[in-house]
């Protein structure tokens, strides 16, 4: 995986190339969460 993204991101000048491999796939599930927690909120009425 690792290997995979650095193959992706080694144009220089790539302003993604100092970002850790596992960073997009943490902000997918921040995302996600925090979009389930909106709804779970809003549904019990806070």
């Amino acid at each position: 995986m690792k290997a995979l993204w650095r193959k992706l991101t080694q144009h220089s000048g790539d302003p993604t190339e100092n970002i850790p491999w596992y960073a997009p796939p943490l902000m997918a599930v921040f995302i996600v969460g925090a979009y389930a927690l909106v709804q779970t909120l809003g549904a019990t009425g806070f």
